[in-house]
């Protein structure tokens, strides 16, 4: 009997081989799994991140291409709304404030007409005005600037002395924006932000108002202001502006008699003077004698 061949028939290894590749795949799916778990967290994750960022910034694109149009028209009204208003005002800065040559004529009507209006508000006499050489003071611009000496002697009360002192700082003023304090263009331009990125535009045309014509009757151009500022916090800072010592007193010498007087005889807006000099002096009786010399400014 022929025994038989020591060979193997290799199903011992072959089982194991699909073992260990059965082992190897499970393995693989794991970490495949663990991967795409970690792969779906970050993009959860970069969900998250983008509606926190990119959706809040998408959000305010409207607003910010709101405000920036917005922005755009302030610039351009403003720019055509100073273009007219200066020119208007330069044209009446250059007929009235400083004119061409002498204008004796207007600064002896201007002095008339105080001493018709103050005779009833404490002036009790005024001397001959003198009139000095019109001189050239500088230069600008290739324009000269003259001034020429005017010397009036008042006698007045005591009370009539501020009063004469106010006019005089009116002389050459143009709007409502001439008057008012530095502090106080800030304090209204500062609230008029505050409350409207296009304030500027509704408050300029208040602030370039003819002073005279707001003082004869002011109501209108106040609510026309108002309107465009309901807060209570602009009301507040422009009654503040409103009750100033300037405005006040402007109101108290020009919203009157003088005011009309001016209106009415078209001498306003008043050439620009300027004190050069001034002597006070008490009478025996308790009145005053104001001396004054003031410089008329001309072109």
């Amino acid at each position: 009997m022929v025994p038989a061949p020591l060979v193997s028939t290799g199903a011992a290894p072959v089982q194991r081989g699909k073992r260990f590749l059965s082992f190897s795949l499970v393995v693989l799916g794991g970490v495949l799994l663990v991967l795409s778990t970690q792969l779906i967290q970050q993009h959860i994750q970069a969900i998250q991140e983008v509606r926190e960022t990119a959706l809040p910034t998408a959000a305010q694109l409207p607003f910010t291409e709101r405000r920036v149009k917005i922005l755009e028209e302030q610039v351009e009204l403003s720019e055509l709304h100073a273009a007219t208003r200066i020119g208007s005002q330069e044209e009446r800065l250059r007929a009235f404030v400083l004119p061409q040559g002498e204008n004796l004529a207007r600064i002896l009507s201007l002095f008339d007409a105080f001493r018709s209006v103050f005779e009833g508000v404490g002036l009790l006499g005024m001397s001959e005005i003198e009139v000095g050489n019109r001189e050239q003071e500088l230069e600008v611009e290739g324009e000269a600037l003259f001034r020429q000496p005017i010397s009036v002697e008042l006698h007045l009360k005591e009370e009539a002395l501020p009063k004469v002192f106010a006019v005089l700082q009116l002389a050459g003023v143009l709007t409502v924006g001439d008057i008012l304090r530095p502090e106080e263009l800030a304090l209204l331009l500062r609230n008029s932000e505050e409350e409207s990125p296009t304030g500027i535009v509704a408050l300029e045309p208040f602030l370039s108002t003819d002073l005279l014509s707001y003082l004869e009757e002011p109501k209108p151009f106040e609510e026309r202001l108002l309107k465009s500022f309901p807060s209570e916090s602009f009301r507040t800072a422009f009654q503040d502006v409103l009750q100033s010592s300037s405005m006040r007193e402007a109101k108290e010498l020009l919203g009157g008699p003088l005011g009309g007087r001016l209106t009415m005889e078209q001498l306003w807006p008043m050439q620009f003077l300027a004190i050069e000099e001034a002597s006070i002096a008490e009478r025996a009786d308790g009145t005053w004698n104001l001396g004054l010399t003031l410089l008329a400014y001309s072109r």
